[in-house]
């Protein structure tokens, strides 16, 4: 078995965010908190494109939402080797194909009260 690097690992693990049950029209109808109740679930999804790593680790957002729950999955005395080689690896993916493209899913839910 070969080990991970902190790379793989923080590659491995950024899915892991938010689980939503996949499916159309997927209902809640036990009460979630907040007292909402009968609640639809509406799946989108969009695409970001950035044309290299440093854009992409740049933008706002990005930095708002996305880095501080990688940061955390790494090691403070680790975190500079992974991070680079984390963006060496996306920088030649966005060299080789002429950008990087990331899929955002994302889910709103329509509920009453």
């Amino acid at each position: 078995m070969h080990a991970q690097s902190g790379a793989d690992t923080l590659v491995a693990r950024a899915g892991e965010a938010v689980v939503v049950p996949r499916g159309v029209g997927v209902q809640y109808s036990t009460p979630l908190p907040g007292g909402f109740r009968d609640c639809q679930v509406i799946e989108r999804s969009f695409r970001w494109r950035f044309s290299s790593a440093e854009a992409l680790f740049e933008h706002g957002f990005f930095r708002l939402a996305f880095i501080p729950p990688w940061h955390a999955l790494v090691r403070e005395e680790e975190r500079k080797a992974v991070f680079d080689e984390l963006e060496a690896r996306l920088e030649a993916r966005a060299v080789a194909e002429g950008e990087l493209s990331l899929t955002i899913p994302f889910a709103c839910f329509d509920c009453g009260r």
